[in-house]
């Protein structure tokens, strides 16, 4: 067939296309491998496309003369994590026995547990365009993940570095000693036993066990509910006990007020009113103000008991103690009364009993 060889290559200059419009040249195979020589054509030629071209019997009809090659990586860098880490809603279970566990499809992990790991891109391959021109190989644009809280990375490899729950929020991997209850804890709850820190942003209402080996936060009130912490317990708006409220702590617990509940520290207990309730502090029972005041049931502290006013008009008993319960010698015992000290208040330091108006009393052995 007689024509004349026209061939367009395309922008990214992969690939060459020929056809044969008019023109008197015999067109033969030969003819076609020169023209490609003569447009600097000389990588990924096509056989197939070229004999295609040389036998063809119609003008402009297409045929691919070279392709070139992308170039590419082998392998892409990736991440394994070792735990489910796409996002979830979180639904609590009910155990058999009516209570609620938290922690179900939580992802808990210990000290130590490698939680991710990463492995790099391997070596690529290069490529090259119909002009011979090579294509280094380019590693895809890759999400970093970043350590968080409790988390740590070594060769790679990304390690828990506190027990906890494991979360990946976004490119951040973290593990969280503390469980959130975003809202209330209440009769849907239940019993709630957790392994580090507990953070309710309501209120804990009745009928509520909350059980933690770390501390816990509660940004409301708490009712009559049972709690446990092997550290502090911070109560932002205070305790409505109902006579049902029982609040242990190993460390201190810190409130506004404590009403109608039993409260027993490790350490101390700040406030700025009891009423009618039953507190023991192994240390210290201070106001958190100088008009704090102590009105009814029974405060029992190893150390010392400071407060603005103890008692009311009513003559409501009230009874502060210092009880020495580890037997040792504490010479800086004392009562100390700020403001006002009603009729109807006893105070007691071991086996000394105090009535009346005195402001401040003293262990004097």
């Amino acid at each position: 067939m007689k024509g004349r060889i026209k061939i367009n290559v395309s922008s990214d200059m992969m690939e060459a296309i020929g056809m044969i419009i008019e023109g008197e040249e015999e067109i033969t195979q030969e003819l076609v491998r020169e023209k490609l020589e003569e447009h600097g054509i000389k990588a990924g030629l096509c056989k197939e496309g070229i004999e295609g071209l040389a036998g063809c019997k119609f003008h402009e009809e297409s045929f691919v003369l070279a392709k070139g090659r992308k170039s590419g990586m082998l392998n892409e860098g990736h991440y394994d994590f070792y735990f489910d880490a796409a996002p979830k809603e979180y639904k609590p279970q009910i155990r058999e026995d009516g209570s609620v566990d938290y922690s179900v499809q939580r992802v808990f992990v210990k000290e130590g547990d490698k939680i991710a790991q990463y492995y790099p891109p391997s070596n690529g391959y290069f490529g090259y365009t119909v002009y011979a021109t090579v294509i280094a190989p380019v590693p895809s644009k890759e999400t970093i993940i970043e350590c968080g809280m409790g988390v740590e990375v070594k060769d790679h490899i990304y390690y828990a570095t506190t027990n906890g729950e494991v979360t990946l929020n976004k490119d951040t991997l973290s593990v969280f000693n503390q469980l959130v209850i975003d809202g209330d804890a209440g009769n849907a709850t239940g019993v709630i036993r957790y392994d580090g820190n507990i953070y309710v942003k309501g209120d804990v209402l009745s009928g509520v066990t909350m059980i933690a080996d770390g501390n816990i936060k509660v940004d409301g009130v708490v009712e009559g509910a049972n709690m446990e912490a092997g550290g502090d317990i911070v109560i932002k708006y205070g305790i409505h006990g109902d006579k049902r409220a029982d609040i242990k702590a190993n460390g201190s617990v810190y409130t506004s007020f404590i009403e109608e509940a039993k409260v027993q520290t490790g350490e101390n207990i700040y406030f700025s009113s009891i009423i009618n309730s039953h507190v023991y502090a192994r240390e210290n029972i201070c106001s958190q103000s100088g008009i704090g005041r102590i009105v009814g049931g029974v405060a029992i502290a190893g150390n010392s008991i400071v407060v603005g006013n103890a008692g009311n008009d009513a003559e409501m008993v009230t009874k502060l103690c210092i009880e020495n319960r580890q037997n040792k010698s504490l010479p800086c015992c004392k009562i100390q009364i700020e403001n006002k000290f009603y009729p109807g208040v006893e105070l007691r330091i071991s086996d000394s009993v105090y009535m009346g108006k005195m402001r401040k009393i003293d262990n004097m052995k």
